[in-house]
């Protein structure tokens, strides 16, 4: 959802980036609209930005790694002179050391964004209704989710929280045709 956040917001290159075991979520994220994708295990980060870029760096880094600290300074480093690092990518409490000259002679802009909220998911629902995710976003989610074997995510993201309740008159035993809660 990020990708189509990214691209529905004017995002010109989209690049994401994760370790190995992510392979799958980086196919995804292509599918999904990425122009790029780095395996950071196996490429050096800010220099495969730097060379996407033309060596200018990113206008606008989303930091969303948990508990990792080397992504805020690949961050720093990949974002563009004046550009801007927004971090939601909580760290459990632990400090992460901030290269604070190179934040100042690079005349970043740092902010700190909680990344769900209710805004966020009315959003999100508003871009899918609106079209946004023609390329099929939410089938192609779940479409993963099944493959990678994880039914109880998929009926995560399809059962409201209120629950499933019987269809009217389809409550007999061995038929549940489900609706969604009044």
């Amino acid at each position: 959802m990020t990708v189509l956040a990214a691209r529905t917001a004017g995002a010109g290159t989209i690049i994401v980036t994760g370790l190995a075991r992510d392979a799958a979520k980086l196919a995804l994220a292509r599918e999904f609209g990425a122009d790029h994708t780095i395996n950071v295990e196996a490429e050096d980060t800010v220099a495969r930005v730097l060379d996407i870029t033309g060596g200018a760096g990113a206008d606008v880094v989303l930091e969303l790694t948990p508990m990792a600290s080397q992504p805020v300074l690949d961050a720093m480093h990949a974002v563009r002179w004046g550009g801007r690092v927004v971090l939601a990518g909580l760290k459990g409490g632990r400090l992460v050391e901030l290269p604070t000259d190179l934040l100042i002679n690079k005349s970043l802009t740092v902010v700190g964004a909680f990344s769900v909220d209710s805004r966020a998911y009315a959003e999100a629902i508003r871009l899918i209704e609106g079209g946004a995710a023609r390329l099929a976003g939410p089938q192609l989610l779940l479409q993963h989710l099944l493959r990678r074997g994880e039914p109880a995510a998929v009926r995560r993201a399809l059962v409201p929280a209120g629950g499933l309740r019987p269809a009217a008159g389809h409550d007999r035993p061995g038929v549940r045709l489900l609706g969604l809660p009044r």
